[in-house]
């Protein structure tokens, strides 16, 4: 009986095993990226879910005391348990944000950067970012701009009826006519893209703005020798940290120094492990006619370099909590930190400029430095991910419903907003009227089902309008670059 328990269970083991981790890849087939990058994918699926649990927690007023209980003195106030970390990382949506530029920058830096240090002509770099560049621009224009004539539809549909009660105005459809007529010329120019009933797209202008700087960036280091590549990127970041206003483009620029620290970890490691196997073969002669004594301090030297070995493999781990932790900080709601920051920086007089935009009245226009202590967070996160050697992060991330939210990670952060507001509103009206519960217990049961829905929707636009974007765009770098 018990020979037939375990093989039993040995076998619902392997079934769900098969059914989480992706296919086995020939290695001498599988290009690098497959084999290697899965994991920025199934990251960028957690961000975007992230991101949708914001949204919910916006909209349920019983989250509002996460952001309403602001600390507005030096001595704070005691946090609830939303507030605890990692609890608050459920709504770590506008750091998620910030990781999908810092991420945008290292997947469009990742083989620009490859070339370059493998010692590639300059022209195939030069070839591999004006590609990109063409490729870019159509990749995130067609699918926006269907996702405001899908807004539209909703709207003459009359889909919105509790729009309201998110913050948004009714809009009639003859003005959303008007307005759809409006957009899509604007969103042709990716200038303050917005649009009723979908906050979510103002990010398109930084995404698509962050894009070419990073490409022009790749156009700066291609001529510059290798050893200073890395230097300019971190003063290039300090700088836009210190004293740029707008520091959204300073992650697309971390993003950059994480795919070259990549790049050139990956490349020195072949002749490095060369290095170590033949100073092993050295040091086995050695051993055989040395002292014992000297085997011994052969052996303490041994542990001491496998202790820093060690040392080093764990802070890209503790970069990830770090970053985690910074992350997890409220934009709604400034910490004791951040008001104790603030009057020192405005007693000292340093950095009285940042002070006087963002601190007027003894109140936040903006809580500039918990977008700081975000976005530092998001470049810490993706540097521990891209360049740690525990690999057991990867597999987990690169499982295939992780490497699903990351496929249809584009079509789940434009759409998710209006299907929201529409569908979760009228399902979480009908849920409170039927089941007699409070609105927002209604609202966290409405959004799973929402998000149900949000993951056919979005599986369908990733394969229809995502596929075709992707296919003109490669059809337009074709052209352009024939002629």
């Amino acid at each position: 009986m018990a020979p037939r328990v375990l093989l039993r269970a040995a076998a619902l083991c392997s079934l769900s095993r098969d059914a989480l981790l992706p296919p086995p890849r020939d290695a001498s087939t599988a290009p690098a990226r497959a084999t290697q990058q899965d994991w920025a994918d199934g990251a960028r699926g957690l961000a975007c879910l992230f991101v949708y649990l914001y949204h919910i927690g916006s909209a349920a007023t019983a989250t509002a005391g996460y952001w309403v209980r602001k600390a507005t003195d030096g001595a704070g106030i005691a946090p609830s348990f939303l507030q605890i970390f990692p609890v608050r990382l459920v709504w770590a949506g506008p750091a998620a944000v910030f990781f999908f530029f810092t991420l945008s920058g290292y997947a469009l830096s990742l083989r620009t950067m490859s070339l370059i240090h493998s010692g590639a002509a300059p022209e195939r770099a030069y070839s591999s970012v004006a590609s990109a560049a063409i490729r870019r621009y159509p990749r995130l224009f067609v699918p926006v701009a269907v996702s405001i004539a899908f807004i539209y539809v909703l709207t003459l549909l009359h889909a919105f009826p509790y729009a309201a009660e998110y913050g948004f105005k009714h809009v009639p459809p003859l003005t959303s006519f008007t307005h759809f007529l409006v957009m899509v010329p604007r969103v042709f120019a990716f200038h303050d893209v917005s649009y009723e009933y979908n906050d979510s797209l103002w990010t398109m202008p930084h995404e698509i703005s962050g894009s070419f700087k990073v490409f022009l960036l790749q156009l700066v280091l291609v001529p510059i020798r290798l050893p200073f590549h890395v230097p300019m990127l971190v003063m290039f970041i300090a700088y836009g940290l210190l004293l740029e206003q707008n520091i959204y483009y300073i992650n697309f620029a971390a993003g950059v120094l994480v795919a070259v620290l990549y790049v050139r970890r990956t490349q020195s490691e072949p002749a490095r492990m060369q290095d170590f196997e033949s100073a092993d073969l050295e040091l086995e002669k050695e051993e055989v006619a040395l002292s014992r004594i000297f085997l011994r301090s052969i052996t303490g030297l041994k542990i001491m370099r496998a202790i820093w070995s060690t040392l080093v493999a764990w802070h890209y781990n503790l970069c990830i909590i770090f970053g985690l932790y910074l992350a997890s900080f409220p934009v709604d709601a400034p910490s004791a930190i951040n008001v104790r920051l603030y009057h020192w920086l405005s007693a000292s007089g340093w950095g009285g400029h940042l002070v006087h935009h963002h601190w007027k009245h003894g109140k936040y226009k903006e809580d500039i430095l918990t977008v700081v202590w975000n976005s530092l967070g998001s470049m810490l996160i993706l540097y521990g991910l891209a360049l740690t050697r525990t690999k057991c992060l990867h597999i987990f991330l690169s499982i295939r419903p992780f490497k699903f939210l990351g496929d249809i990670s584009f079509a789940l952060y434009i759409y998710h907003y209006p299907i929201f507001i529409s569908l979760g509103g009228i399902l979480a009206h009908a849920f409170q009227g039927a089941l007699n519960i409070s609105a927002q217990a209604a609202i966290f049961i409405a959004s799973f089902f929402v998000l149900l829905v949000l993951f056919v929707w979005s599986w369908f636009v990733t394969r229809t309008v995502d596929s075709w974007a992707i296919k003109l765009a490669k059809q337009i770098d074709m052209f352009v670059r024939s002629s």
